[in-house]
């Protein structure tokens, strides 16, 4: 099992468009930060879900 990790200690900013649900990694494996990419399957964490 992967270990959870930080993926970074600063804000990001990003562009939604409105209407769009976005889910964002809380796990710190996705290789697409700050979104989920399914890297988490073996952590007992799941990503965030948000709508803009």
């Amino acid at each position: 099992m992967s270990a959870m990790r930080i993926a970074g200690r600063r804000p990001e900013i990003v562009t939604l468009t409105a209407g769009e649900t976005v889910w964002w990694c809380r796990c710190g494996q996705s290789g697409n930060h700050p979104w989920c990419d399914g890297q988490h399957a073996t952590l007992p964490r799941d990503p965030a879900s948000d709508q803009a």
